[in-house]
């Protein structure tokens, strides 16, 4: 499994598929987060979620480090990974997509 840190006051950890996958440095990162969080972080994390979304900070092997916003506006060859994986494992797309 790799690990996400999500950026709450507390830096909430969940667990993810080892074969998901994770974008650049500066590009979104989506993923059905309500899914994957523990049910006793979740509210800090939606919290999070309902005023930016999140993109990779940092890749540390299995871990990866989430930051609010983006630096890398251009989302679309991410997007087109997200969405192949997506097909195949339809219960880690996020809402809307």
């Amino acid at each position: 499994m790799k690990t996400l840190i999500i950026p709450t006051h507390i830096g909430t950890e969940i667990q993810i598929p080892d074969d998901y996958p994770i974008p650049p440095v500066g590009a979104f990162f989506w993923i059905n987060f309500h899914r994957f969080t523990p049910p006793d972080e979740w509210e800090p994390v939606r919290r999070v979620l309902e005023v930016n979304s999140l993109s990779v900070s940092v890749i540390d092997r299995d871990r990866i480090y989430l930051q609010e916003g983006s630096i890398n506006p251009d989302v679309e060859d991410s997007l087109k990974i997200f969405r192949r994986y997506w097909e195949k494992n339809p219960d880690t797309r996020p809402p809307g997509f």
